[in-house]
């Protein structure tokens, strides 16, 4: 039988959704004192995620996508709103409609490693193989570029890890078993560091 929420966990949401109304009400309230702000509508499409005040663009909901559609509106290639709208998208199972931003976005941030690497997340969801290896080869380049400049380990990247393994799965895909094993192997070797 499924354990019943006791007292302090019932409070505890009821709290979450007072804190979550009041951020709303704020940013609302500012919206109608500037609503040119696309930065503010961008936190409102971020309001709309389950965790209300703590959302960060990787959790919309339906009821999200208005609110970054106004942002990109007032500011095209708002790189941030196209970037929350792959999330959504993603999070809805519309996979062409995330890759209309994904390609937007890696190109107003086309040496950011997620960029690029939510882009060809996308070009492999919809079956687009070819192009994924090559952009998800681009992201791991500009990752390990990064490390060499930087002087730093790999292991302390999270997105190291999955943009290989996303990688070598695309390399599976297409048959290329040797090379997503090495890329395996080599993503395994990653002594990943989350402190």
């Amino acid at each position: 039988r499924p354990k019943q929420p006791d007292a302090r966990h019932a409070c505890a949401t009821e709290k979450r959704g007072d804190t979550t109304r009041a951020y709303i009400t704020a940013i609302d309230a500012a919206l109608e004192g500037d609503p040119g702000d696309a930065e503010l509508w961008s936190l409102r499409g971020n309001a709309e995620e389950p965790s209300g005040p703590f959302g960060r663009g990787q959790r919309g909901t339906a009821s999200s996508i208005a609110f970054y559609e106004r942002a990109l509106a007032l500011a095209p290639g708002h790189f941030g709103a196209h970037h929350y709208l792959i999330h959504t998208y993603e999070n809805l199972g519309y996979f062409d409609k995330a890759l209309e931003h994904g390609e937007p976005y890696s190109n107003a941030a086309s040496e950011v490693p997620h960029a690029l690497h939510m882009y060809a997340h996308d070009l492999m969801k919809v079956g687009r193989m070819r192009e994924a290896i090559d952009v998800f080869t681009r992201a791991r380049g500009l990752e390990h570029a990064y490390y060499e400049r930087e002087k730093i380990s790999r292991d302390f990247d999270w997105h190291h890890s999955h943009n290989t393994g996303l990688l070598a799965l695309s390399y599976r895909h297409q048959g290329n078993l040797d090379e997503a094993e090495r890329l395996l192997r080599d993503g395994a070797a990653v002594d990943q560091q989350t402190a």
